[in-house]
């Protein structure tokens, strides 16, 4: 066995703790990574693809998906065989990561910018549906006074330095999405009075629309971008993952599947709305009750999924200068602790900083590791307590700010898109599965695949060119069609 594979091998092995509870925790986190509220659009999507053609099409991004999650990890192990090989230390592998030791590092900025795109756009989707919600509970308020209920609460949330203290709320989004699920499922079964098995005004085969159903269901499957951080963060070890990531693709394709057929056999073609609670009664107790637990979940899942934006947008706009980088060096021998504040600056700018140095102290394991990373600067030992600005001069307190007026600006960048496409939810799903999830699910995967394992298989190699040309086709047909009907509905 050469000794890349043989790294492989030794990279695939569980951790040590295999209890039933990490593995239900593990499992429950990776079927939380491929279901979030995009469900939601689900029969809109199959009022476009059609009953039949859009049930074997949901099935068949299924199985590609969770073909293609597999070629992730499966490049990522054989990154970090490559690493050991040359006697570097791998990292914790993100996608990007995966896709510089293919192709280098040119490449991790397109596939970051696709990622953020992607994220992006679920945001917006997110913003979309709690400002049409409160609309609904108050019919004639000004759509940019509804903005402010949200924005109220997402923009502190964005100077969180992790998502992690979300952490316990965001067990209780989960279960509220799926109340929600529950609660829509139920009402399209029970109330009506229509017979859901009769498909008059059901459209069987789509195909004119059929690449609006495709893309939109793309963009349902959220978990291709959670791929590696969930692996890798198993207690009951990778050499599960891929057990969980069938039951969790298996599990999800019902899921979407379901709330889709029910939803266009209870309204038909033409009575679907782009967004599933659209459809239950107005002034209902079940819709508040469904609607506020929606908006609840969504509120608390709208950090988790911005964050990545946060962080590719603080690597590309907030890289320090080449000054700062020579005088922050991260030498070993360099303690910051004992810089001296007047080499950096002036007596009247050290004697504001002592008037205000209490707004500075920073305690690393929180605010510090983030902002020092995210600056470049050199850590300190965990535990340690400093006034940044001292320590690090004018240049830490400039950053900081800069930091939060970026993460500003991409909330109310986030928000603004949205209330412009406020009627044009389905739509906005439907682009970012056609020019992200698409690339990131299918074509990044495949060509990842092709460049790290030259012996593949003639099988293996026309599969990995097959899927990469559903992918592009899928992308541009879909974005053509997208692009097309959105004109005809504006």
């Amino acid at each position: 066995m050469s000794p890349t594979k043989n790294n492989e091998r030794l990279l695939a092995e569980p951790l040590p703790s295999s209890s039933m509870s990490a593995m239900f925790g593990d499992a429950m986190n990776v079927v939380k990574s491929f279901i979030g509220s995009n469900y939601l659009v689900m029969p809109f999507a199959f009022a476009q693809g059609g009953l039949v053609l859009g049930s074997f099409a949901l099935v068949f991004i299924a199985v590609l998906t969770d073909h293609c999650c597999g070629l992730i990890v499966k490049c990522k192990r054989r990154a970090e065989a490559n690493m050991i090989a040359r006697s570097e230390k791998p990292p914790v592998f993100t996608y990007g990561d995966v896709a510089r030791e293919a192709f280098g590092e040119s490449v991790v900025d397109i596939v970051d910018a696709i990622l953020t795109f992607t994220q992006f756009g679920f945001c917006v989707e997110y913003f979309i549906f709690v400002v049409t919600t409160l609309r609904s509970f108050t019919p004639g308020t000004s759509l940019y006074l509804l903005a402010l209920v949200p924005l109220s609460f997402l923009i502190p949330c964005a100077f969180l330095p992790s998502v992690q203290s979300l952490s316990p709320v965001s067990a209780l989004a989960n279960l509220a999405i799926m109340c929600g699920f529950v609660g829509i499922l139920s009402y399209d079964i029970t109330t009506g009075g229509k017979d859901l098995f009769n498909l008059k005004g059901v459209v069987l085969f789509n195909w004119e629309q059929f690449p609006i159903f495709f893309s939109i269901t793309m963009s349902c499957f959220e978990g291709i971008g959670t791929v590696l951080p969930v692996e890798q963060s198993m207690a009951s070890g990778s050499k599960n993952y891929p057990k969980m990531l069938h039951g969790a693709i298996g599990f999800t394709t019902c899921f979407l599947g379901s709330i889709g057929i029910i939803g266009l056999l209870r309204f038909e073609q033409h009575g679907v709305e782009q967004i599933a609670t659209e459809n239950l009664p107005e002034k209902s107790s079940l819709t508040t009750c469904i609607t506020s637990a929606l908006i609840f979940a969504i509120l608390f899942t709208f950090p988790l999924q911005i964050f990545p934006v946060i962080q590719c947008c603080e690597k590309w706009a907030l890289k320090p200068s080449k000054k700062d980088q020579k005088m922050f060096s991260t030498d070993k021998s360099y303690n910051p602790l004992q810089f001296e504040a007047s080499q950096e600056v002036s007596g009247q700018e050290e004697a504001r900083q002592q008037e205000e140095g209490a707004s500075n102290v920073i305690q690393l394991g929180s605010v510090g590791t983030w902002f020092f990373q995210t600056a470049g600067f050199p850590m300190l030992p965990d535990g340690e307590s400093f006034d940044a600005i001292v320590v690090y001069g004018p240049t830490a307190g400039l950053h900081l700010r800069k930091t939060y007026l970026l993460r500003t600006v991409i909330i109310l960048f986030a928000s603004l898109i949205g209330l412009v496409a406020i009627n044009y939810f389905s739509y906005i799903a439907s682009l970012v599965g056609a020019l992200g999830a698409t690339a990131l699910s299918f074509i990044i995967p495949s060509l990842i695949h092709m460049k790290l394992f030259p012996e593949l298989s003639m099988k293996e190699l026309v599969g990995d060119v097959a899927i990469c040309f559903i992918g592009v086709v899928a992308a541009v047909v879909g974005l053509y069609v997208t692009i097309k009907d959105w004109v005809k509905a504006v």
